[in-house]
């Protein structure tokens, strides 16, 4: 059995695995960055310190979420959080409901497993991947 965190961007739906979100966090000011990629769209400010958030939706969809929810991620390093539309529940599901990725599926995109949840496909957003992006792209500029 696995917790996970289901949440929206724009009509989409998502999952996080709950070990990986820190918190929830409602309606904080952005504050932007200049000379990033478009998915990077500032910082909020958690406990006084910073934490960089990150947009899937202009990511994987080219197209910026008018939000102000965020999943705070929990990471070793340096702070960061996914801007989304909603959370939707958090559920525990049994391993016959999450399907991993074939290796070369998983490569191709941002995602590690897709869960079946109430007769829907759910895909699991994969941090590591995200992570590895932003770093990429923030080098770059």
């Amino acid at each position: 059995m696995e917790k996970f965190v289901l949440f929206t961007l724009g009509e989409r739906w998502f999952a996080l695995p709950g070990d990986r979100v820190q918190e929830i966090v409602l309606d904080h000011q952005i504050y932007s960055l200049p000379f990033v990629p478009p998915w990077v769209r500032g910082l909020i400010n958690r406990h006084g310190e910073p934490c960089t958030v990150l947009d899937l939706q202009a990511l994987l969809f080219q197209e910026e979420l008018k939000a102000r929810r965020f999943l705070v991620i929990r990471t070793e390093g340096d702070r960061y959080c996914f801007l989304i539309s909603e959370v939707l529940s958090i559920v525990t599901l049994s391993e016959e409901d999450c399907h991993k990725l074939t290796a070369e599926a998983a490569n191709e995109g941002y995602f590690s497993a897709m869960l079946t949840w109430n007769g829907r496909d759910i895909p699991v957003v994969d941090c590591e991947k995200i992570s590895t992006r932003q770093e990429k792209d923030l080098a770059q500029q």
